[in-house]
């Protein structure tokens, strides 16, 4: 059985985010914590995140912490149906997972999926599920990106 010492990073399998060990409670079960929430995983469901080293001296305009807990997905190739199913489940479940920000491309196309998109996000914007929603920077994937914040 892996142990994992306290300050490691690690990945929450079972929920998809990563955090610190805090501290080892038992044999099996360890205190991660992440922002400002703390959570009791089993050994099980941990696995130690690495820092990739060969990128360490690439200079960015932008820096992007692992930590930060943006869900990103590419919708290219969904049908219509498909990607409305998709951006509902991940829109519904984002509090849950604990993501603050949705970047979604859905590409630039004739824009079927992005008009879609945005007419679901538009209700949940009015039932008061996100904040709101916008397009990307134009470096970013501009009208091609959609970026979505959940209360």
């Amino acid at each position: 059985m892996k142990v994992y010492n306290i300050g490691e990073t690690v990945l929450v399998k079972k929920y998809n985010i990563t955090g610190s060990v805090v501290e080892k409670l038992s044999a099996r079960k360890y205190l991660i914590e992440r922002i400002d929430l703390t959570f009791i995983v089993d050994v099980e469901e941990l696995e130690i995140v690495n820092k990739n080293t060969k990128y360490e001296n690439i200079k960015v305009t932008q820096l992007y912490d692992f930590l930060d807990n943006v869900y990103e997905i590419d919708l290219h190739g969904y049908s219509k149906s498909e990607a409305i199913n998709e951006v509902k489940y991940i829109v519904e479940n984002a509090q849950i997972h604990q993501f603050p920000i949705i970047k979604i491309t859905h590409g630039k196309g004739k824009g079927v999926l992005r008009m879609s998109i945005h007419d679901l996000l538009k209700e949940y914007k009015e039932l008061e599920m996100i904040k709101a929603y916008e397009f990307a920077q134009d470096n970013k994937g501009g009208y091609g990106v959609t970026i979505v914040y959940i209360k």
